[in-house]
């Protein structure tokens, strides 16, 4: 809950962070309204010093102990957890699997930094484990989210408050969801039509209703609706073409015209061109039956009726930004604001619980935001019946799913109540709205180990997704500083690369030294690969194992061939612990190259593995004077003399004296074995 003495502590420190990059573009009001200081702010939080002064341990350089080689087990964690299904986003990684490399990498009362935590997994692994997290990102929605997961209410007082609010809504508005059960009605399960004394006088509730949108045949000008064809199929089947019902000519899709035309939109109070479109199918339920149906008389008066409703309470009257997502529903429906996204009816009704949960608490918003995508008319449905968001993407389909809230938030219930279950108990943690490009807030050598999921290149826009989200919050993000490859901002692959090396320069500075960070990196382009590579080594960061995720098996595998780029990458990096690479090169004499291997080889795990070739190591090395712009002095005759003289060789790989007897001994085991 809110502290009054922090919030307006909070108030106070404003300007103490308002330089700091991220920022949100919002009134400070709404900042303020949103945060709940101290452990979270919808701002860079001016109280994380204080966090880590109190559960922090300092680095003390002459007595630190600490040893870790990288984390090489197999991991396999799915997506079906209670806490991963809770709430929709763009990227998420399970929590499950962030778990074992923080119990792997820290020791329970560490502090666990993620710069880039969406919805906060990292935070909720990094606390299930007993450790402490400092999480930031740049987007509101997504602190948010986290917020919510880190410090929701009890199950049974949120429920209560969330019941409450339900059922207040419901008296209001389940009307707008209501159809005529009728004996042309298709029953879901048998696909016999309903009985129709049974279905007589009968009022239905409305799960879903599809939507087309209108074309004009190209060949007799009449419109027609893709979904609307004397073919026989399936409710709610749709082709790319079929013969027009008017003049039988073959109609493609994609080559045909969507019928426009001006509509009043009163939020706006100005005419617009909007895409006709028209209901070709209801999913509804009577009883414990479902059934399909063709919208009837009743069903059009009904639709005429929400569209021609007034909301009487706060819409997010917002143009979308320019942009590269945002181009994709303007070109293809003319959508330009936040509200057009939606229903009249579906608007009216999460305009209704936002009203409500302000005025009783803000905290069930958590959950009415999760369904806020699947009520808009993102909601595609696909040949299989079911709707699907487009992830990633803000594409409207011809044919969509208008859902019943009411009937989506009876079928997810179960599994957020579940969710809340598992986060009810106590946690540290601290969460911040920034750019992971400025972390100023954070003491240097401050942090125990960071595990991360950083944006890669040009994939998603993040900004620009999260607007419709934040629109209803009223805190922005401000992307001057995300780390995307975005032409409309004028990111470009090398602005992207300097970002993220700024961001992993800040993560270098606030880890503790012989600490480890951990990049999880989803990766379709070899460039962009090479871009994070060459930003982590900049930093300073010596990667020491860089594995590949096969989602097939769900297991972790070295990489091994060039093509690996196209899979999902989990880097293991260390900060070295008395200098950075440069710092090492800059020293110019015999020591450098002895120090620089003596480091490798110690964060390597003690096996066979090519990393541990003289191949590989001399590669390394030359990398590291190439990179750092130093005039390489040694050959391979007298890199090998180095190591020959310095370390020990053993069945072809490499080891400092301290690994031997740990290697003979696992080949003992193997042996015996």
């Amino acid at each position: 809950m809110k502290s009054g003495s922090f919030s307006e502590n909070l108030k106070k420190q404003l300007d103490s962070v308002k330089d700091i990059e991220g920022f949100p573009r919002a009134e400070v009001d709404d900042i303020l309204y949103l945060s709940e200081p101290p452990s979270y702010t919808a701002c860079p939080n001016p109280f994380i010093k204080d966090f880590i002064k109190k559960y922090g341990n300092p680095y003390d350089s002459i007595n630190d102990t600490y040893k870790r080689d990288p984390f090489i087990k197999d991991i396999r964690e799915g997506k079906h957890h209670p806490i991963y299904l809770a709430h929709t986003y763009h990227t998420k990684v399970p929590h499950q699997a962030v778990q074992k490399f923080i119990e792997y990498y820290t020791n329970p009362g560490d502090i666990i930094f993620d710069g880039f935590c969406g919805t906060g997994m990292v935070g909720i692994a990094a606390t299930l484990s007993n450790r402490e997290a400092i999480i930031s990102e740049i987007s509101p929605f997504a602190t948010f989210i986290a917020n919510n997961f880190l410090n929701s209410l009890y199950p049974e007082e949120f429920m209560k408050i969330f019941e409450e609010i339900l059922c207040d809504v419901r008296e209001e508005c389940d009307w707008m969801y209501k159809t005529n059960h009728t004996n042309k009605a298709i029953n879901t399960r048998t696909k016999k039509y309903a009985n129709y004394i049974k279905a007589f006088e009968k009022i239905g509730k409305i799960n879903y209703i599809v939507w087309n949108d209108v074309y004009e045949c190209p060949y007799c000008y009449n419109e027609i609706c893709f979904g609307e064809t004397p073919n026989e199929r399936k409710p709610g089947e749709k082709y790319d073409q079929f013969n027009c019902p008017y003049c039988d000519s073959i109609v493609n899709e994609r080559k045909a015209k969507k019928v426009m035309f001006q509509k009043y939109d009163d939020i706006l109070n100005d005419s617009i061109d909007v895409v006709k479109d028209k209901p070709i199918l209801i999913s509804y339920s009577v009883g414990k039956s479902n059934f399909w149906k063709k919208p009837d008389e009743f069903d059009f008066h009904l639709i005429e009726k929400t569209e021609g409703i007034n909301i009487p309470y706060w819409i997010p009257n917002k143009r979308m930004p320019k942009g590269r997502s945002t181009t994709q529903a303007l070109k293809s429906h003319n959508i330009t604001y936040v509200h057009q996204y939606f229903t009249k009816r579906n608007l009216y009704v999460i305009c209704k619980f936002l009203d409500l949960c302000k005025k009783r608490n803000f905290k069930i918003w958590f959950l009415i935001s999760s369904l806020l995508q699947k009520a808009s008319k993102l909601m595609a449905l696909n040949k299989d019946y079911i709707g699907r968001v487009t992830k990633g993407t803000l594409y409207v389909s011809s044919t969509r799913q208008e859902i019943n809230i009411f009937y989506f938030l009876n079928k997810n219930i179960a599994s957020f109540k579940q969710s809340l279950e598992i986060l009810k108990h106590s946690k540290k943690f601290i969460i911040s709205t920034q750019s992971a490009t400025d972390l100023s807030n954070i003491p240097s050598n401050s942090i125990d180990y960071i595990f991360t999921d950083p944006p890669f290149g040009g994939n998603i826009m993040y900004s620009e997704l999260n607007f419709i989200w934040e629109a209803f919050l009223r805190v922005f993000t401000n992307n001057e500083h995300e780390a995307i490859e975005n032409k409309v901002q004028g990111k470009s692959l090398q602005d992207y690369t300097k970002l993220m090396e700024r961001c992993f320069v800040e993560m270098f500075r606030i880890l503790k030294p012989n600490r480890w960070i951990t990049i999880e990196f989803h990766n379709s382009k070899a460039s962009v690969w090479n871009s994070i590579q060459t930003a982590i080594k900049n930093a300073g960061f010596v990667i020491s194992l860089v594995s590949v995720l096969d989602k097939k098996v769900g297991s972790f595998k070295q990489i091994t061939t060039a093509n690996s780029v196209k899979n999902d990458l989990i880097i293991n990096a260390f900060k070295p612990k008395n200098e950075t690479p440069s710092q090492i090169l800059k020293s110019a004499d015999l020591s450098l190259d002895i120090q620089f291997l003596r480091e490798q080889l110690k964060s390597l795990p003690i096996q066979p593995m090519v990393s541990r070739t003289d191949k590989m190591l001399f590669s390394k090395m030359l990398a590291h004077y190439i990179e750092n712009g130093f005039e390489i002095t040694s050959n391979s005759t007298g890199f090998y003399k180095i190591l020959n003289e310095n370390f020990v060789e053993l069945d072809g790989y490499w080891f400092i004296r301290e690994q031997i007897q740990i290697y003979k001994k696992l080949k003992a085991e193997i042996r015996d074995n």
